[in-house]
């Protein structure tokens, strides 16, 4: 049996939960554990604080937001992805962290930039925007994925090994 409190407490856990999603969406389900581990009182992501938090987007966000099958969370009705580049001094998000789509969104804009850029290159220089100066088999892994991405939704087609956008961009 649940008192009134642990309801509160609850509705207070969903509120911010919908806050920090809607301001770092789409945003890796570990990484919001780590953002709301400190206003528990264990202070940081406990397995309890993991447990509580996940109740608290099952009873209070269902049907107000999605997580997917990479685990990451994002607020219903989708918006689009917004590339989150980090300040010059902030510590970068771990590539795993960062949605494939987010990434995908990067490449578009660098390939806006730089006419017949390599898939080497854009993966680098992707990287490098997202706070990477060298290329580990996470970050591989996630450039990989997002080029796999733009080619099969028709973003962009490979010629001689060179990133080119389609349609009239």
């Amino acid at each position: 049996t649940h008192h009134s409190g642990s309801n509160d407490n609850l509705t207070r856990i969903s509120e911010n939960i919908r806050y920090i999603v809607s301001v770092e969406q789409p945003m890796h389900m570990e990484l919001l554990y780590k953002r709301m581990g400190p206003s528990f009182t264990t202070g940081k992501a406990t397995e309890g604080v993991k447990s509580t938090i996940d109740e608290a987007i099952n009873k209070r966000l269902n049907g107000q937001v999605r997580i997917d099958s990479d685990r990451f969370i994002r607020l219903l009705s989708e918006t689009p992805i917004v590339v989150r580049i980090p300040e010059r001094y902030d510590t970068p998000r771990p590539m795993e962290y960062i949605h494939t789509e987010e990434v995908a969104s990067a490449m578009i804009k660098i390939i806006e930039h730089s006419f017949g850029i390599t898939t080497e290159d854009l993966s680098t220089e992707c990287a490098r925007a997202f706070g990477f100066e060298r290329k580990g088999p996470k970050i591989k892994h996630k450039t990989d994925a997002a080029i796999d991405y733009l080619i099969k939704t028709g973003k962009i087609k490979l010629i001689d090994g060179k990133a080119q956008l389609i349609g009239g961009r």
